[in-house]
């Protein structure tokens, strides 16, 4: 009978103790996303605000989109406040950017749900903010966003690094 009482009392002790850690994480996970969202938001803003004017920028470039050179695409990225670009072309391919491994890369192979954003996306003048996503590539957690210029046949997409992004936003 004490055996049973004991081992009664452990268990309530480990029911407890799960309950209160349980309890403990779902507070924890709370305060994370809200905070994640916070940054989010930030960085949200800043896409909205910076990747038209980058796009522009790149447009008004004396050589084609498809002959500016890395440095140069490098250097608006950073100056922007970007990670990565992507140029893309009607097609869904990406014909330049600062990422050599995506080169030629058909982005519209990724789903049909995708490429039906993308080319809804196309000529509208609109920034499409996107997804977080982690690179199998890279290791690194990105948000991705797209913008077409109006009447334009090409989409410029980004990608900022979460983890860099959230220190300087």
């Amino acid at each position: 009978v004490i055996q049973l009482t004991v081992q009664q009392h452990v268990r309530t002790v480990v029911k407890t103790t799960k309950q209160q850690l349980q309890h403990q994480l779902v507070e924890k996970f709370a305060v994370y996303d809200k905070l994640l969202f916070e940054i989010e938001e930030k960085i949200d803003d800043h896409i909205e605000g910076n990747l038209p004017r980058m796009a522009d920028f790149l447009m008004h470039q004396e050589n084609s989109l498809d002959a500016l050179g890395q440095d140069l695409l490098e250097q608006a990225a950073k100056t922007y406040g970007f990670e990565e670009i992507y140029l893309i072309n009607s097609e869904g391919i990406i014909f330049n950017t600062t990422f050599e491994k995506d080169l030629n890369f058909n982005l519209f192979s990724i789903s049909r749900a995708f490429r039906k954003s993308m080319e809804d996306l196309m000529g509208s003048g609109n920034v499409l903010v996107d997804r977080i996503g982690f690179s199998s590539k890279t290791g690194k957690i990105n948000k991705y966003a797209y913008y077409s210029p109006p009447g334009s046949d090409i989409i410029v997409e980004i990608s900022i690094g979460m983890k860099k992004a959230s220190s300087r936003i």
